[in-house]
């Protein structure tokens, strides 16, 4: 996320973007390496689907969700506080997915869409991050939080979509097909 949200900042400053003065050229480095010397993104989505979701039987997952459902329902912003709500609702649905293939045993599958569950989970963390600050903030941070929930928090509609619909088109795949 921090890629997207600092790649939008060079887009605003359009060709000035790459330019040390507006700063937007640091905040891209900055967060472009991340990915990087963070550990693979891939990686990063199988620590959180299988050791911070399927060892603890979605326990963390679902006190985040609620300490964000709690902490949501005093922005002032009525269709902010109904798209994070809905965002969470999915995020509820993928994670009961997530560990119904893992009480299954089909780590495979879970393994198939890690990568959009933790995009997802990133998408709809930074809409609840903002929304915190909007909450205790100045009308720059309102402003900040309206612009995420109407511009990339709906992004999670698709990775959730793929979480649930999507592991077969990656399980259905054979060593074999790879020789």
């Amino acid at each position: 996320m921090a890629c997207t949200v600092a790649s939008t900042g060079v887009q605003i400053h359009g060709g000035m973007g790459f330019i040390e003065e507006t700063g937007a050229a640091q905040y891209y480095r900055d967060a472009r390496i991340t990915p990087i010397y963070e550990g693979t993104n891939g990686i990063q989505a199988l620590d959180l689907s299988l050791r911070k979701v399927l060892a603890n039987k979605g326990v963390a997952a679902a006190a985040w969700v609620a300490q964000a459902r709690t902490d949501i329902t005093a922005l002032q912003d009525e269709a902010g506080r109904k798209a994070l709500g809905e965002a969470l609702d999915a995020l509820e649905a993928a994670t009961k997915w997530m560990l119904e293939q893992g009480a299954k045993g089909d780590l495979e599958s879970v393994a198939a869409v890690n990568m959009p569950y933790l995009n997802a989970f990133g998408a709809i963390a930074g809409g609840v991050m903002l929304a915190r600050a909007a909450i205790k903030g100045d009308q720059d941070r309102v402003m900040t939080a309206a612009f995420y929930n109407g511009h990339i928090l709906p992004a999670y509609k698709g990775y959730i979509d793929t979480v649930l619909h999507g592991a077969s088109a990656v399980c259905g795949y054979t060593s074999a097909m790879f020789k």
